[in-house]
C-alpha cells in the first residue's frame, strides 16, 4: 500500500499556516520545531534558549510573574515617603496646634515655676516625675500645655533647658542658666536663684507699671472732666448768655465768647494729648518701640538716671546668679554685655570686661570702669578678699532694687502732682472765664 516515492510533510493539511518548517531550529536531529502552531510565542518574547533562574534544574521559576527588583525597591521608597509626608503634616498640624495654645511666662509666673522644681528637687523627687506632678495638678488650660510638652519631652530623656526652650515660653537668660545648673549638677541651687531673680524683676516691673498707670489713669479723669465742663456745663451758660446778651457790654460779651472758645481747644488739646499718650503705651509693648523709646529715656534727665539705675541692677542680680551657679566670672560679664539693652551701662560692662581681661582684678574693674562705686564697691573689693563676692553681689543686687523702686516712686510723685497742678489751672482758668463775665451779667441785669 505504500509508494516507495513518498516523502513525508509535517505541513501537510495545514497549508494555511504562515509559518515554514525549519528542522533548523529544533533541539535534535529529529527536525522537530517547538514553536511550530505558537507562532504567538516569538511576539510575547519567549526564548526557549533563555537561561532559566531555576534552582533545582526543573525549569521552573518560583520568581516568574513578580515584580522586578528595582520596581520593588521603587514602591517601598513611595510608600516611605507618603507616610513622611502624613507625619510631617501631623507635625505641622501639632504645631499649629500648639501656637494657638502659646504663651510667654511672665516673671511671676517663671518665680514659681522655678521655686517648685527647686522644692521638688530639694524633696528628693527627679525632674522625671516633677514635671508630671506639675503637669497633672495644672487646672489653667494653656499652662498645663505648656507643663506637658516639657513632660513628655523630659521622659524621652530631652535635659530639661532643651525641653523648656522648645516650649518658648521662657526667656533665653533662664534658659541659659538651667543648662549650666544641669552641666555643673546645681540645678537645684541655679532654680532657687532663678525664683529670687525672678521675683525681684516682677516687683521692679510692678513698679514701672504702676508708675506709668497711675498717672495715666489721672490724666483720663481730668480729660473726662473737661469734656464734660466743655460740652454739658458750658453750654449751660451760653444758654443764659444768649437770653441775657441784649443787656450786657460788649466787652462781657467778647470775654465770655473767649472763656467758651478757650474750653473748647482746651479739651481737644488735653484728649489729643491723652490719646498720644495712650498710643505710646502701646507702642512701647513692641520691640521697636521698646527701643526706641528706651533711647529717648537715656537722654531725659531724671529717667535717664532710673533707666542707668534699673540696668545696674539687673547686671548685678544676673551676676550674682551666675556666680552661685558656679559660672567664671569672664564668662558672666560676656553674657551680660550681650543681654545690656542699655548702651551706657553696656559701654561700662565692656570696659570692665577689657579691664578683668587684661589681668586687673575683678573688684578693681567693677570699680574702674564706674559699674559700681562708692560704698558697693568697697564691699565687693572686701567680699573678693574673704571668698563671699556670690553673697555680697545678692545682697547688692535686693538694694539695687530697692533704690530702683524708690526712684519711680519719686517720680509717680512728681508726674501726679504736675499733672493734678496743670490739670486743675486749666479747668480754673476755663471756669473763671465764663464764670466772672455772667456774676457781671447776673448783677447789672439786677
Amino acid at each position: 500500500m505504500g509508494d516507495d516515492n513518498y516523502v513525508y510533510n509535517p505541513n501537510l493539511g495545514n497549508e494555511n499556516k504562515s509559518s515554514e518548517y525549519k528542522p533548523e531550529l529544533g533541539a535534535d536531529d529529529t527536525g522537530f520545531n517547538p514553536n511550530l502552531g505558537n507562532e504567538s510565542a516569538d511576539k510575547s518574547g519567549y526564548d526557549p534558549g533563555a537561561v532559566s533562574t531555576s534552582t533545582d534544574g526543573t525549569g521552573f521559576d518560583p520568581n516568574a510573574g513578580a515584580a522586578p527588583a528595582p520596581v520593588k525597591e521603587t514602591v517601598a521608597a513611595a510608600e516611605k515617603t507618603v507616610e513622611e509626608v502624613k507625619e510631617k503634616a501631623a507635625e505641622a498640624a501639632g504645631d499649629g496646634a500648639s501656637k494657638k495654645t502659646r504663651k510667654k511666662f511672665n516673671s511671676d509666673e517663671i518665680a514659681m515655676f522655678c521655686d517648685q522644681i527647686a522644692m521638688l528637687l530639694n524633696g528628693g523627687i527627679s525632674v522625671y516625675e516633677g514635671t508630671y506632678m506639675l503637669y497633672s495638678e495644672m487646672e489653667d488650660s494653656k499652662t498645663k500645655e505648656i507643663l506637658r510638652q516639657i513632660d513628655e519631652q523630659v521622659k524621652e530623656n530631652i535635659p530639661l533647658y532643651k525641653a523648656l526652650d522648645s516650649t518658648g515660653a521662657f526667656p533665653e537668660y533662664m534658659i541659659h542658666m538651667v543648662q549650666v545648673g544641669e552641666k555643673t549638677g546645681r540645678l537645684e541651687e541655679v532654680m532657687k536663684s532663678l525664683a529670687e531673680y525672678y521675683e525681684r524683676e516682677g516687683r521692679v516691673k510692678a513698679g514701672l507699671r504702676s508708675a506709668i498707670a497711675y498717672p495715666m489713669i489721672l490724666f483720663a479723669v481730668m480729660a473726662c472732666i473737661m469734656v464734660v465742663l466743655v460740652w454739658k456745663i458750658l453750654p449751660m451758660f451760653e444758654r443764659m448768655f444768649n437770653e441775657l446778651s441784649s443787656d450786657v457790654a460788649t466787652s462781657t460779651e467778647n470775654v465770655l465768647t473767649a472763656g467758651l472758645a478757650a474750653g473748647r481747644i482746651i479739651a481737644v488739646i488735653i484728649c489729643a494729648l491723652f490719646a498720644v499718650v495712650l498710643l505710646v503705651v502701646l507702642w512701647s509693648r513692641t520691640k521697636t518701640g521698646s527701643k526706641v523709646l528706651a533711647k529717648a529715656a537715656n537722654g531725659f534727665g531724671p529717667i535717664r538716671k532710673i533707666m542707668i539705675l534699673m540696668a545696674t541692677g539687673k547686671f548685678v542680680s544676673s551676676l550674682a546668679l551666675m556666680m552661685a551657679s558656679g559660672t567664671d566670672i569672664r564668662e558672666g560679664l560676656e553674657r551680660e554685655l550681650e543681654n545690656c539693652d542699655n548702651e551706657i551701662v553696656r559701654k561700662r560692662i565692656k570696659n570692665c570686661l577689657e579691664l578683668y581681661t587684661d589681668g586687673a582684678p575683678f573688684d578693681e574693674a567693677i570699680r574702674k570702669s564706674g559699674l559700681i562705686v562708692g560704698m558697693e564697691a568697697r564691699l565687693i573689693s572686701v567680699a573678693s578678699k574673704t571668698g563671699e563676692t556670690d553673697v555680697i553681689f545678692t545682697k547688692l543686687s535686693e538694694q539695687y532694687n530697692d533704690k530702683t523702686s524708690q526712684a519711680l516712686g519719686r517720680l509717680t510723685t512728681v508726674i501726679e502732682t504736675t499733672l493734678v497742678v496743670v490739670l486743675s489751672l486749666m479747668v480754673g482758668a476755663v471756669l473763671l472765664a465764663v464764670m466772672l463775665p455772667l456774676v457781671s451779667m447776673i448783677s447789672s441785669v439786677g
